[in-house]
């Protein structure tokens, strides 16, 4: 579990408001860290792998903690011939035959009460598919609170009910699927147990919902063709949460405590009784076509981008029900919405989420290592790099294989793709490349694991870089964890090979958290097919962050403290950077409104002059500063919704006063607004700079399956204005049509517009199902 923390960015600008982690909420963030311990020369590579198999040694030794969620609940699921109707109303006459629930409790406001309304869940299968009703009772169905309507939405603000399945019962990974009484439609993949919450996932399942005098009831359908499974099991693991939005009470099927959160699958409850599972050839083709069109000012610009009728296919064969096959070839990517604007402040490298659905679904997999809140340290293995230049420009992929699933207790993952070269006058030519990662992870225990990675990135003209590496995620109670990891690379044309090596340790005591770690990386560490934020360091983090709950005290869910710090050191043990963060105090209320003070040190210790902006320099020197301000945040349900940071004081040798505002207005089900402001307004010794990033989102949802966004966003230090507009429509499940239009414009100032470049995609894709 993650202890709820502030996060404040250190110099970056980022593109999203600093948001408090919520234990339970749709995504809690990790922690960062705490004091730094006292530096020393770091342990030989050697010595780490050592570690790691003394530490595969104790495995078989783990001990099950014993505790109130030994005993968790168990539905049987009962058979039926042929289908139901999806309405909704679960007056089917199958439905009688399902055996009800309705043993839900709290996890907030009240740990492990029980639900203040009823909710009755059944279980059904046929051949084909899976069918959960659930029973929402409501005291005042007239305040259920419904304005998502969009695919993938962010359905926990409002009233919503959630399902987990855990197809191969290994108390690790699941299905998500969530639904809300407009019947907007979420899923996602769960691996590991929130380590990675892919909501990119698409599946192909349906859903009906039916509002009355007593509240609202689901139906769900999903088809066994949609997932992977052990089909020699006949009991899943289930977890089911409700969300009563406007009282912000979280009920379950299986107990969690304020310990643990919603991806916390090893304290879900059972499924059984499910025998004789079909599900086809489970082979299914979507090829697609596009028509694309653009323009530019620029000549040199407007011979980067490739007009007119384009086509390719996409392949998944489920070779067995464990293990899926998926084939791309001329991989398109049209419809993947756009990167947010940012501004760097940092010596150090941007990192942009991946949003390309190919290499998004199972990208759990592929992690490995520690985890990080906000932009990672290292991945070894970055799907962006496949496909994506350094600068931004889109590289063709001739084809891409992955081939992921679970076997026994045993994950694989493995990818192959072939980009074609990239000679335009946009930019540096890039070669023709082969990218291949293979990961393996072996599940020890209940919860623990311990896996393998390789990756190579093979350039033409015998560029190989290779990647190796070893990780173990150790959790010998519910309340502990430690991690450890070892990876080497090795780059043919820069003849450099090195280490990157780190350990950690995390304690979750439900109100109060602790965790520590350190990572080395070496300065000829070098990971082609991932991504390094920086080299020739060792960072120590620590972190102390505490959740109390009040007592006698209504109006007041909580307060928050904490402390994290974050060291980098060289070689030598000379301080490099450091960041140390106290959350001083912070109140939220029973609407999960929150407002918090903290107060942040800085150190950076230049070698160099250091250009930050164009125009400004940081002269060469030793710095460190403080700064402090206030943290704010609506409750999740509200439709006016308000969050984000004032920031005032120090930079480097001159001052900045910053501000993050966001502002997301929730009218209707079919309308949706959010506007987002940062500001930066500095002074240095070097020159003075104000500038502004301004992001506008536009979200119309006509049905769940049909919508439009646009995002709008102004970059005053790029000069840049512009705007992405998509219409989608999902006319039959699984298949779409993508409409999407693109402008840029160079822009001094809002009212100084001059066209820079324009982009309009057709794109269609079919779903065959055999």
């Amino acid at each position: 579990m993650t202890t709820p923390h502030i996060q404040i960015p250190k110099t970056e600008i980022v593109p999203t408001p600093m948001t408090p982690g919520r234990r339970g909420g749709p995504r809690s963030l990790p922690r960062k860290s705490m004091s730094h311990p006292t530096p020393h020369k770091a342990p030989s590579p050697a010595r780490w792998l050592l570690c790691l198999l003394f530490s595969f040694a104790a495995l078989p030794a783990v001990a099950h903690e014993a505790s109130t969620f030994d005993s968790v609940p168990t539905i049987e699921a009962a058979k039926i011939d042929g289908s139901i109707r999806l309405d909704g109303r679960l007056d089917d006459d199958a439905w009688s035959r399902a055996t009800p629930f309705e043993g839900f409790t709290q996890r907030e406001p009240v740990e492990l009460a029980p639900s203040t309304e009823r909710t009755v869940l059944r279980v059904l299968y046929s051949d084909s598919s899976l069918y959960i009703g659930v029973e929402c009772f409501d005291s005042d169905p007239s305040a259920l609170i419904a304005q998502e309507m969009e695919r993938d939405s962010l359905t926990f603000r409002d009233d919503s009910v959630g399902l987990f399945l855990d197809t191969f019962h290994d108390h690790r990974n699941a299905y998500f699927f969530e639904t809300n009484p407009n019947g907007a439609r979420t899923d996602a993949l769960l691996t590991d147990e929130g380590r990675d919450f892919n909501l990119n996932w698409d599946g192909v399942w349906g859903t009906g919902v039916h509002r009355h005098d007593q509240g609202w009831s689901i139906e769900f359908q999903i088809p066994f063709s949609t997932l992977r499974f052990d089909d020699t099991s006949e009991t899943w693991g289930m977890q089911i949460r409700r969300i009563i939005r406007r009282k912000n009470e979280e009920t379950y099927f299986s107990p969690i405590g304020l310990d643990a959160d919603v991806f916390r699958i090893s304290r879900g409850g059972h499924i059984t009784g499910l025998e004789g599972l079909q599900t086809g050839l489970q082979l299914q083709v979507l090829p697609y076509a596009t028509f694309s069109d653009a323009s530019a000012e620029d000549p040199i610009l407007e011979d980067s981008f490739d007009d007119g009728f384009d086509a390719g296919v996409d392949v998944k064969w489920a070779v067995t029900k464990e293990m899926s096959l998926d084939l791309t070839v001329n991989t398109d990517f049209a419809e993947a919405e756009v990167d947010d604007q940012q501004v760097n402040l940092t010596r150090f490298p941007l990192f942009f989420d991946e949003k390309r659905e190919f290499f998004l679904e199972n990208a759990g997999i592929f992690d490995f290592g520690p985890t990080f809140a906000g932009t990672p340290l290292f991945e070894l293995f970055f799907s962006r790099r496949i496909g994506i230049s350094d600068d931004g420009r889109q590289v063709p992929i001739d084809w891409g294989v992955r081939f992921t699933g679970r076997v026994d207790d045993w994950n694989i993952g493995f990818i192959d793709a072939q980009t074609d070269e990239l000679n335009d006058a946009a930019g540096p030519q890039v070669a023709e490349t082969n990218w291949g990662v293979l990961r393996l992870k072996r599940n020890i225990g209940e919860r623990s694991t311990l896996g393998v990675i390789y990756t190579r990135s093979d350039q033409s003209g015998g560029n190989l870089n290779q990647t190796y590496g070893v990780d173990l995620d150790y959790k010998p109670t519910q309340r502990s964890s430690l991690w450890a990891y070892a990876a080497r690379s090795e780059d043919d044309l820069f003849e450099l090979d090195d280490w990157n090596t780190g350990a950690g340790y995390a304690f979750d005591g439900g109100e109060w958290d602790f965790d520590a770690s350190v990572i080395d990386i070496g300065e000829d560490f070098n990971p082609a097919s991932g991504f390094l934020l920086r080299r020739g360091v060792r960072r120590y983090r620590a972190a102390v962050a505490g959740e109390p709950r009040p007592e006698n005290r209504p109006k007041i869910r909580s307060f928050i403290f904490g402390i994290d710090s974050e060291y980098f050191v060289d070689d030598d043990d000379e301080v490099e950077t450091s960041t140390t963060q106290f959350d001083l105090f912070g109140v939220r209320n029973q609407q999960e409104d929150l407002l918090a003070l903290t107060v942040i040190r800085d150190e950076d210790n230049l070698g160099f002059d250091f250009p930050i902006l164009p125009g400004i320099v940081i002269p060469a020197g030793d710095y460190d500063w403080w700064r402090g301000g206030l943290i704010f945040q609506s409750g999740a349900g509200r439709k006016l919704a308000v969050s984000g940071n004032v920031l005032t004081g120090d930079f480097y040798d001159g001052e900045n006063d910053s501000a993050s505002v966001t502002l997301t207005w929730r009218p209707s089900r079919h309308f949706r607004s959010q506007t987002q402001w940062i500001r930066n307004d500095i002074e240095l010794p070097g020159g003075d700079l104000a500038f502004d990033i301004i992001r506008q989102r536009l979200e119309f949802s006509f049905t769940p399956d049909l919508s439009l966004n646009g995002i709008l966003q102004y970059n005053e230090v790029a000069d840049l204005f512009g705007a992405n507009l998509r219409l989608r429509w999902e006319y039959r499940p699984g298949s779409d049509l993508f409409v999407v239009y693109n402008e840029n414009w160079i822009a001094p100032s809002l009212s100084d517009l001059d066209g820079r470049d324009r982009q309009v995609i057709v794109k269609a894709s079919y779903l065959f199902q055999l």
